[in-house]
């Protein structure tokens, strides 16, 4: 079908140079002038809208991961990050708040992936000795992944070389920093040190971010401020329509080469744009 096609779109750089690596044959096909990026978009309007005023007053917003209930996720590396903050915490500034550790997400009884892994991570918080202080929330309604979303101190997303990945989006709009690994999707979609940090995938790492965010709410508020706009310019449907009507005008232009050329030469295929 792509060797056929007169443009391609994929929702990310990383996802570009992951369909030339596997379809190596394609190289042609594959050249970046006919695969070009479309980023998702997220509906605005049904989103909510921070209150920073709110979360600099607050004193126990939470650390909030969310995530399907999935190994790949890669959540476990949160576990033990925390624990890692909490005695490192403890140790160098007793008097920094801990804020409690929020694990939520998409939970089916009926898959047996999504049973396993929260019984595991369980597991490993009850070694780690944080039970007392992280909270297991799955299947969230929408209305609780929105609270959930917009109260947070900071979103830590876990998951190594995502595609994409709409979670840091959703945060930052709704006004709160996130800290992801410096690969995948969030490498394009995060501004290091602006809207949140990107890290390498290692427990170390992601406390020290963490630490960072824990010991300065206001550079929590201030990332969530440059995120919020951050993502109202770049991701909004607006921008979308924008840009995939352009994608569409860029097709339908290049089917008309084609075919013209396939006329001119008197074979091929003309199944209008593909």
């Amino acid at each position: 079908t792509m060797r056929y096609a007169d443009l391609i779109l994929v929702n990310s750089n990383f996802t570009r140079q992951e369909v030339q690596r596997v379809f190596p044959s394609l190289e042609e096909e594959l050249e970046e002038e006919n695969l070009k990026i479309l980023y998702p978009p997220i509906d605005l309007t049904k989103f909510v809208v921070p209150n920073f005023d709110e979360k600099m007053l607050q004193k126990q917003n939470p650390i909030v991961s969310l995530n399907r209930f999935e190994r790949k996720k890669n959540v476990g590396i949160l576990l033990h990050a925390y624990a890692l903050l909490r005695s490192n915490l403890r140790s160098e500034k007793p008097e920094v708040h801990i804020p409690p550790l929020i694990i939520a997400g998409g939970y089916d009884p009926r898959n047996i992936e999504n049973v396993q892994h929260l019984s595991e991570l369980k597991a490993l918080a009850s070694k780690l000795q944080i039970m007392d202080k992280v909270q297991f929330q799955p299947n969230v309604a929408d209305t609780q992944r929105s609270y959930l979303l917009k109260n947070a101190l900071c979103v830590v997303y876990t998951p190594n070389r995502e595609h994409f990945g709409i979670v840091p989006i959703e945060s930052m709009y709704a006004g709160s920093p996130v800290i992801a690994v410096n690969s995948g999707g969030p490498k394009e979609t995060i501004l290091d040190g602006k809207t949140g940090f990107l890290v390498e995938n290692d427990d170390v790492a992601f406390m020290e971010a963490m630490k960072k965010i824990v010991c300065n709410v206001s550079l929590a508020v201030d990332m969530g401020k440059n995120g919020h706009e951050y993502v109202r310019e770049k991701f909004g449907m607006e921008k979308f329509r924008l840009s995939w009507c352009k994608m569409v005008m860029e097709a339908l232009k290049r089917g008309e080469v084609r075919k013209r050329r396939e006329r001119e030469s008197g074979g091929g295929y003309d199944v209008g744009v593909r």
